[in-house]
């Protein structure tokens, strides 16, 4: 059998292993990803980019082609209503303007589009190559590599690829982790789910009424939802399915959709259609040997707070720089054991913060329900923690092997609140600095290597850092080489203190030296 050879082989073409080889690439790892289906999923899946999966955009230079399908900025909002032609019950907003914190904002756009952009650049790229149709068939691992005995579903040849590391970016019933037999811990069903796209004119009653989501909460709607995608004729129809095993048929979806709008005839076209359990679970370990999980195969999120895709997203990346500096030979294996140290705690966290969202909008139904518009105004008010969370997206705290801080004790987390900081294992702060005459994030600096940041007069020694003298170093001295334009580096970086701060490529803080 033909066998090809691989440094990296990346199973699943959706966002995380999508971010993953892009990233690879960047490193010049040559990788291969390969997908099951014929093309990326054209069934909008997650559509909430937090700002910190943004940074990366930003960071690649992929922002502006990403922002191409966002939802507009007043339409960054819940909506409770009754029914869509009834009356708004509750809205909840969502801070859409650019704050300090960051050189970017999030915003709405459906996970297919970010695909078709990923698969767009990764074409483009040196290193990356992408095949569709192609189903990973089995697999043995070995002591210092991995053969795939892969199936090319057009012509239905096999052939084997042998490659250092494997990357399992297949999803929630990943395949690579039932063979390894890792188990998922947690709650396995919050309820059963259909999504269906379609086009469908909803304007008579929407046109003035934009959001990202609305949730219905009528008797006849009760548990119903919809969700924009362009909100011109692109919509998600959502419902709970009290029958797990219902049949579902175009004339079902059809009747479903019917049942948006009373039973009105209205013009509509479907697209696609899904069912998904809501589940809360998170993988026992990321890694076996040579073999990494990602995205929904390493963990499963309630959509509530729209952090799925997110957290796969900044734990692709966080694993992909780790290989490319242990295939360039900077680094040796034990970096790969911090992807799990880092990503496994906020992937923790974060599914128990998505958890209690998904338990305050089942309540606030049944509050509904029962009638008592008190308590269901009360827990309208605590949804802002739900789409506010700056804390979550830019103030998690690592604590790993690759995080050489002064004590090893966790730092607490406030999902809703971000105090930007030079603490170890923090993503690194934003500010405005001035390099060579142009202004830019600090952020931008953090790309391929540890980066230094010096305070003016400062004398520190490459060898009195804690990271390997193999490692590629840049190093920026204030006032020298770049410049301080708000007087917030001054702050956030505590010159006053600490005379030396080390970040790592990702942007998070890896040391601190008064």
């Amino acid at each position: 059998m033909q066998q090809q050879k691989y440094p990296v082989l990346i199973c699943g073409a959706g966002p995380c292993g999508l971010a993953a080889s892009y990233v690879l690439n960047q490193f010049g790892i040559n990788n291969l990803i390969i997908e099951k289906h014929p093309g990326t999923s054209k069934h909008p899946k997650a559509r909430g980019v937090n700002v910190r999966t943004m940074e990366f955009f930003h960071n690649w230079g992929l922002e502006d082609e990403i922002r191409q399908h966002e939802l507009p900025i007043k339409a960054r909002r819940i909506l409770w209503m009754d029914e869509i032609q009834g009356q708004i019950l509750a809205e909840i907003a969502v801070d859409a303007k650019q704050n300090k914190y960051s050189p970017t904002t999030g915003c709405s756009v459906p996970q297919n589009f970010i695909e078709d952009v990923l698969v767009k650049a990764l074409k483009k790229s040196q290193h990356s190559e992408l095949n569709f149709a192609t189903e990973l068939m089995n697999f043995s691992q070995h002591e210092d590599h991995i053969v795939c005995q892969l199936l090319d579903k057009n012509t239905n040849k096999k052939y084997e690829v042998a490659c250092e590391y494997l990357i399992a970016a297949d999803g929630a019933h990943s395949s690579i982790r039932n063979a390894l037999n890792i188990p998922m811990l947690g709650v396995p069903s919050l309820g059963t789910y259909l999504t269906i796209y379609a086009h469908a004119d909803l304007s008579l009653w929407l046109k003035d009424k934009q959001a990202v989501v609305y949730t219905l909460a009528s008797k006849s709607q009760m548990g119903h939802f919809l969700m924009a995608v362009d909100h011109i004729d692109k919509w998600i129809f959502g419902k709970y399915l009290e029958d797990p095993a219902t049949k579902i048929t175009p004339d079902y979806c059809n009747s479903v959709i019917q049942s948006f709008v009373n039973g009105k005839k209205i013009p509509l076209e479907l697209i696609s259609s899904s069912t998904w359990d809501m589940a809360a679970l998170n993988a026992e370990k990321y890694q076996n040997g040579r073999i990494f999980l990602v995205g929904d195969a390493a963990h499963r999120l309630p959509p509530t707070g729209g952090m799925g895709m997110n957290t796969g997203f900044a734990g692709a990346q966080n694993l992909a720089w780790k290989l490319g500096y242990v295939l360039n030979n900077y680094a040796d294996e034990s970096l790969l054991k911090t992807y799990e140290e880092e990503r496994q705690p906020v992937a923790t966290y974060t599914l128990e913060w998505a958890s209690r969202n998904a338990k305050r909008i089942f309540n606030m139904l049944d509050a509904y329900r029962k009638g008592d518009l008190q308590l269901f105004q009360e827990l309208a008010k605590d949804q802002d923690q739900h789409v506010n969370h700056t804390g979550l997206d830019l103030g998690m705290v690592y604590l790993s092997g690759a995080i050489y801080s002064e004590n090893h004790a966790p730092v607490a987390v406030d999902a809703n609140t971000y105090n930007p900081a030079s603490t170890p294992g923090m993503r690194a702060p934003h500010c405005e600095i001035m390099v060579n005459g142009k202004s830019q994030s600090i952020l931008n600096l953090f790309q391929d290597k540890y980066v230094l940041l010096l305070s003016q007069n400062a004398q520190v020694s490459p060898n009195s850092l804690p990271i390997p003298a193999s490692y590629p170093l840049k190093s920026y001295r204030h006032k020298v080489d770049f410049a301080d334009i708000n007087n917030d580096y001054v702050q956030y970086y505590n010159l006053d203190t600490y005379q030396a701060i080390l970040v790592r490529p990702d942007g998070h803080i890896a040391f601190r030296m008064a």
